[in-house]
């Protein structure tokens, strides 16, 4: 599985200038996380520091940053092509913390902007009835090198566009499940009427077959024993796989003998089965319960081994 920035552009008035981000770990974990359980990775918004460098790497987490903006969810696509989904967003709206701004670009005119960090904002406290936000990042941009700087009256749209892909192949014989949802960014969106309810996949178990969309020797996942590796690794193992030869199937041609087929073969697809839950959340006590909605989808791969093996699932950035 890769994760991958294409693009993200900046936009002040009538210049624009293209950069490719980087991608942090805690943003691999994310995806890599997910494998077993949902993890929302939608990046809502963008932080910026005006004048002053900072050293970020891939470890980092945080970052100092004087305006944040957003990406209202209308400006978010998730676009899919076979077994890669590409997220589209667009932040050009200061994020506003009770009836205030936590700062505005107004007041950087003619600053420089030298970072650019996207991710998340988690509450970490109150005060003066204006909750604190911690941000945290998934993604950062260093452009201190290039003299971008805050115009008067010009407005700055910022966006990017990332993708990532699998090279497991996907089937659901349920038509509105389109995509490996644990790899998009927000699950699949359901909508009535006005609302909508986010639905998400969980790994439900892991089984062989002969071809890659019909699954047998199913194993749930609670029996099987699966860990994390480092930030990026899903080991799942060991597994057994029973040697059951080449097989013999009915001809259209051939009839030798009641007796001989058909037989089994040997599988040759390890198949991952992911069930689709409805989240519902408590409005007294913002607890969420996962409700099943019946749909599954497959992810599946294709080996020649055979025996007890041990299966890993890597992320990486593309």
């Amino acid at each position: 599985m890769k994760i991958k920035n294409e693009d993200v552009t900046i936009k002040i008035g009538n210049k624009k200038m293209s950069f490719k981000n980087l991608i942090l770990d805690n943003y691999i974990e994310l995806f890599r996380d997910s494998f077993l359980e949902f993890k929302n990775k939608t990046l809502n918004y963008c932080f910026i520091k005006f004048n002053a460098t900072q050293t970020i790497n891939e470890k980092s987490t945080t970052m100092d940053y004087d305006v944040v903006m957003s990406c209202e969810t209308y400006k978010i696509k998730q676009i899919y092509t076979g077994n890669t989904i590409t997220n589209k967003y667009t932040y050009e709206k200061e994020f506003i913390n009770g009836n205030s701004f936590v700062n505005t670009i107004k007041n950087h005119v003619g600053d420089k902007i030298c970072s650019i960090g996207f991710g998340d904002l988690k509450a970490v406290g109150e005060e003066k009835e204006r909750t604190i936000f911690k941000p945290v990042i998934y993604a950062f941009l260093d452009v201190s090198r290039y003299n971008i700087t805050v115009q008067e009256g010009q407005e700055i749209i910022i966006s990017r566009i990332d993708k990532v892909s699998s090279d497991l192949l996907f089937f659901s014989p349920y038509p509105v499940l389109k995509l490996p949802y644990h790899l998009s960014i927000e699950g699949y969106l359901a909508t009535t009427g006005m609302e909508y309810s986010e639905i998400v996949p969980k790994l439900e178990s892991i089984g062989f077959g002969n071809l890659s969309n019909v699954m047998r020797d199913e194993i749930p996942a609670e029996q099987l024993n699966i860990t994390k590796e480092g930030i990026d690794t899903i080991n799942i193992g060991p597994l057994t796989l029973k040697n059951e030869g080449k097989g013999l199937y009915p001809s259209y041609n051939l009839y030798p003998s009641e007796d001989l087929y058909p037989q089994k073969s040997t599988p040759r697809w390890i198949i991952y089965k992911f069930r689709m839950y409805r989240i519902e959340y408590d409005r007294d006590t913002s607890e969420e319960t996962w409700v099943p909605v019946g749909g599954y989808y497959y992810q599946s791969q294709y080996t020649e081994a055979f025996g007890k093996m041990n299966l890993k699932i890597k992320y990486e950035r593309g």
